[in-house]
């Protein structure tokens, strides 16, 4: 289940960096983009977080 996590972090961070390069030019588009990526790696991070309360 973490490697699963820690794999679609990654695929975020990819998925992220291409995005930012598709919408160089539009300053709005690549925040938005941007803020739903921190959306989604805090759900993440709140996965993990459940996932080590649960082992320990």
């Amino acid at each position: 289940m973490l490697m699963k996590l820690i794999q679609m972090n990654k695929d975020i961070l990819e998925k992220r960096l291409m995005t930012k390069e598709k919408v160089e030019d539009d300053y709005i588009t690549q925040s938005e983009a941007i803020m739903m990526e921190i959306g989604k790696i805090t759900e993440l991070m709140d996965q993990v977080y459940c996932i080590m309360l649960v082992q320990s």
